[in-house]
């Protein structure tokens, strides 16, 4: 999550250039462009944390029941 948290941080720092730069200039333009990337990358990398921390500790669904049942050497379910 501070993975996240530092990109976030980054969209934050690209939109204060948008109003440094003045909205409407091509560079605003291209920081705001970048900042929604950003933002984009930041949601995906807390999304996965998520799905991580579920897959690995278990979740109040039931995460366990989600996977697949062990395979034996053989190919055959164990």
């Amino acid at each position: 999550m501070a993975s996240a948290r530092s990109t976030a941080q980054l969209g934050v720092i690209a939109r204060q250039g948008v109003r440094a730069l003045g909205p409407g200039t091509p560079a605003a333009g291209r920081l705001e462009n970048i900042a929604r990337f950003v933002d984009f990358v930041s949601e995906g990398i807390a999304r996965a944390a998520d799905q991580a921390r579920d897959l690995l500790h278990g979740d109040a669904a039931g995460a366990t029941s989600r996977r697949s049942p062990p395979v034996t050497p053989g190919g055959q379910e164990a």
